[in-house]
């Protein structure tokens, strides 16, 4: 039993990792921040109004997009240039955390996990870009982003739950 949750957690923490740093690929890799947990407000932002751009109901006027695709551009450029900055940094910590499972040491995969997610704190966050994708937008615009934004959280949700095994059981006895 104890083995099993060790393994488990270890393999949580592999995938939890691996997702991330592929996410923050080298410059030119054509990685996306946030990956594949969409921590970052302005990717979901952005990939909301893709969403949202492919519906009948929803247009962004040429100049909007025009707009758009100038603050796309510059976070990725302060993205980029944040990675190259700490590129050594992360090529440690992803060769640590293989050494770490390796090894099967909990204790050096959750302080090197720690020291990844202190990293992190420092990339761009994307927030002030938010706030300017958002001042671009009409009011009806940016109210049916926020739903798709949320909607696209629920929907992440219900998919990682299947994932771990988070679905609700029927109780033993058939539940009734």
């Amino acid at each position: 039993m104890r083995l099993s949750i060790v393994l488990g957690a270890i393999v949580l923490g592999s995938l939890l990792l691996s997702a991330d740093l592929l996410a923050q690929a080298p410059p030119g890799g054509g990685g996306r921040p946030g990956g594949m947990m969409q921590g970052n407000a302005f990717v979901q932002a952005i990939d909301a109004l893709g969403d949202l751009n492919l519906r009948p109901d929803f247009t962004l006027a040429k100049e909007q997009k025009e707009k758009l695709q100038v603050i796309r551009e510059d976070v990725k450029k302060s993205e980029e240039q944040w990675r190259t900055a700490h590129a050594e940094d992360l090529k440690k910590i992803q060769t640590d955390m293989q050494a770490a499972r390796d090894a099967q040491d909990q204790d050096k995969m959750r302080e090197v996990m720690t020291q990844r997610q202190e990293l992190m704190q420092g990339m761009p966050s994307g927030d002030d870009a938010l706030t300017k994708v958002k001042a671009l937008l009409t009011e009806d615009q940016v109210k049916a982003l926020d739903t798709r934004i949320t909607e696209r959280q629920q929907e992440m949700r219900t998919r990682m739950g299947g994932m771990m095994g988070g679905g609700r059981r029927a109780p033993a006895g058939g539940g009734q």
